[in-house]
């Protein structure tokens, strides 16, 4: 059985005996497809691998390829002894009475006149092709969509502005790349390696970032961050540290609302007037992190470690400090209105819970 290589973008074709198109109550239309046998796929450039697949295999993984937007497809039929070829959105397919039927909707003017003249006719020879769209521009070349590959000898890539959303990039190599601008929102990017990475402007948001089946962690180590959009992305136990000691992982002026930073590393980490409210920083490492400035009402600290951090001005209006250790920390300036204390350690090294010191002092 032929393997699909990671990351790779599919092609879908089909053959069906014949088929009807009719128009329901709403106006919508449905194709019904009678003997569909198989599902033909062959990957989009710059991967060559073809293999075949039942249909229920496609109707199961439809959602996975097609998480975001619905694909072209098109037809080639004939009916009254005449051709035609009819193009159209095609909606997720389900299968009845050995019958493949899906909505359908034109995608012009002529189209929709075609789909008006071929309704309640019979539909003969019919083959069935599924486009998924910029699908094949949203992965990397193969070297790249394995973080344990050398790439040394490829020059970084150039991903600026280039929509990715919506993609399985689990393990892809983005290390030295150029991803300024792109595209991430709701890709799974599990144990991805972004180490140097220019991310900044990028969209990530509902991105997934945790840990991959092999338990490897996502590493963003000195990865540029600043100014990208990351509500509601997933962190948990990412690496976004410092490799060299000298540099660091930049994220300035970025938004984290809501995003999860569960036992993620971010020892040093510039977040300095980032977003990151309601965001999930459950102990999570930031020894030594900026978040001057930062925006972080109602964020989870609990058990979160930032001796040495700078909080200078940081808004932390209702945050759950629970059992964070401050030690050391800088909040100056830092609005801690609502803040809920408990076996927090405080800047001086004292305790929350020691008597007339349930607020640290502040």
């Amino acid at each position: 059985m032929a393997k699909i290589p990671a990351g790779a973008s599919l092609l879908f074709g089909a053959l069906a005996e014949s088929g009807r198109i009719s128009q329901r109550k709403n106006g919508r239309f449905t194709m019904a497809l009678k003997g569909v046998d198989q599902i033909n796929w062959f990957t989009d450039r710059p991967d060559r691998v073809e293999g075949k697949w039942k249909p229920g295999k496609l109707l199961r993984k439809w959602n996975s390829y097609f998480a975001n937007s619905e694909p072209n497809a098109q037809t080639t039929l004939e009916v009254d002894g005449e051709k035609e070829i009819l193009t159209f959105e095609m909606f997720k397919p389900k299968r009845k009475k050995g019958k493949m039927i899906f909505n359908i909707k034109s995608i012009s003017d002529s189209g929709r006149d075609l789909l008006r003249g071929l309704k309640g006719k019979d539909l003969n020879d019919v083959s069935l092709f599924i486009d998924p769209g910029m699908a094949a521009n949203r992965t990397p070349p193969t070297c790249y969509r394995d973080r344990d590959r050398d790439c040394s000898n490829y020059a970084p890539q150039n991903y600026e502005q280039r929509d990715m959303h919506a993609t399985n990039l689990t393990g892809v190599n983005f290390n030295n790349a150029r991803l300024s601008h792109a595209y991430f929102e709701h890709s799974i990017l599990k144990g991805a390696s972004a180490i140097k990475a220019d991310m900044s402007f990028a969209h990530l948001e509902k991105a997934n970032l945790s840990p991959d089946d092999l338990g490897r962690q996502s590493d963003l180590s000195e990865a540029n961050l600043s100014f990208s959009i990351l509500k509601d992305a997933n962190f948990h136990g990412a690496i976004m540290t410092d490799l060299t000691g000298n540099d660091i992982v930049r994220a300035e002026k970025a938004d984290f609302t809501g995003a999860n930073f569960t036992d993620a590393y971010l020892e040093d980490a510039n977040l300095s007037d980032s977003i990151l409210t309601h965001a999930r920083l459950a102990s999570a490492k930031l020894q030594g992190a900026r978040l001057d400035g930062a925006k972080m009402q109602h964020a989870n600290l609990k058990g979160a470690q930032l001796p040495g951090a700078s909080l200078v001005k940081a808004d932390l209006t209702k945050a759950f400090l629970h059992h964070a250790n401050l030690f050391e920390a800088n909040l100056k300036g830092a609005i801690l209105d609502g803040a809920m204390w408990f076996n927090t350690r405080c800047p001086n090294g004292t305790n929350s819970n020691d008597p007339n010191n349930s607020t640290c002092g502040f």
